[in-house]
């Protein structure tokens, strides 16, 4: 938020507000215009609609409307990255080269990429640990996939959740950043990003009591609030989208890898408790004004 060490405005440029508003009507109009019939088919007829992670197998047997609806809710997920593409092709050419190098930027220090591929895995463990502590049972460390299946697992993360970040921290945080503190265009694009997801929530949490859905929606935005802190600090201090595309994969592997392990009611909440106790760490080490290691120096569209 402005300080009088770094005074902000308290909105938006016309063009940028401009900007934002297509990138996200184009984001969200693609995405739920997709999902959204997927789910309508789903509630009828009770077709589980197959994602990339559960291997080509569970495509079989699908034809005409159910195949139709089940590649549409793949193609889904490529809404923030094709906004971005579009809103960036109506401006300066420069704008959509700066983008596309920070896509392409993998050439950062070996500790991000530690950090990448480190953190999910502490997290995971963690959230494992005290699942256990809290009466969740022995974990299942067998039901953990080969390494085949794992690096198919993440390359199917890498080919789809993970091409959002060309919208949402490539695109997005970069804009609002330069009006806003990061801390604040965090906020803002972080229930921005939760509310983009509210159509998959709901499917992903159909068979919850009714009682339990507006808890469970509450509890997956503060989430996706805290990771999109975490995704601002790697993309602020380094300037490469790459690894935030690499991390979104990642995470959402470890992520199912405590599904596999463990079955406890705790573990959302100590994967949200975990990933906030990190972010309030960042904010008081590196300053919510611009949230980010101090020799960084990225580019924004």
């Amino acid at each position: 938020m402005p300080t009088p060490t770094d005074p902000r405005p308290t909105r938006l440029p016309a063009d940028d507000r401009r900007r934002l508003i297509a990138f996200l009507a184009l984001a969200f109009g693609w995405t739920w215009a997709l999902w959204l019939p997927g789910l309508v088919r789903s509630a009828a007829t009770g077709l589980p609609l197959p994602t990339l992670d559960q291997g080509f197998g569970v495509w079989r047997g699908l034809a005409g409307v159910d195949l139709v609806v089940a590649i549409a809710f793949q193609l889904a997920v490529y809404g923030p990255g094709l906004a971005a593409l579009v809103v960036l092709a109506r401006q300066p050419r420069p704008a959509l080269a700066a983008w596309a190098r920070s896509l392409l930027r993998f050439d950062v220090a070996a500790r991000w990429y530690a950090f990448v591929f480190g953190a999910p895995v502490a997290l995971a463990l963690a959230v494992v640990a005290l699942a256990v502590l809290t009466g969740g049972g022995a974990p299942t460390w067998s039901g953990l996939p080969a390494w085949p299946l794992l690096l198919s697992w993440f390359a199917a993360q890498l080919a789809t959740s993970g091409l959002e970040e060309p919208g949402w921290r490539g695109f997005a945080l970069p804009l609002l950043q330069r009006t806003y503190t990061a801390e604040r265009a965090n906020w803002i694009l972080g229930f921005v990003w939760a509310a983009w997801y509210l159509p998959f929530v709901l499917y992903l949490y159909r068979d919850l009591p009714l009682a339990m859905i507006p808890l469970t929606l509450a509890g997956f935005a503060m989430s996706i609030v805290a990771m999109g802190f975490v995704h601002a600090w790697v993309a602020n201090s380094t300037g490469s989208v790459a690894l935030n595309v690499l991390l979104h994969a990642w995470a959402n592997v470890t992520n199912g890898f405590v599904a596999l392990v463990v079955v406890s009611p705790i573990v959302p909440l100590a994967t949200a408790g975990l990933t906030w106790l990190f972010v309030a760490w960042l904010l008081r080490r590196f300053g919510g004004a611009t949230l980010r290691v101090p020799a960084a120096a990225p580019e924004s569209p």
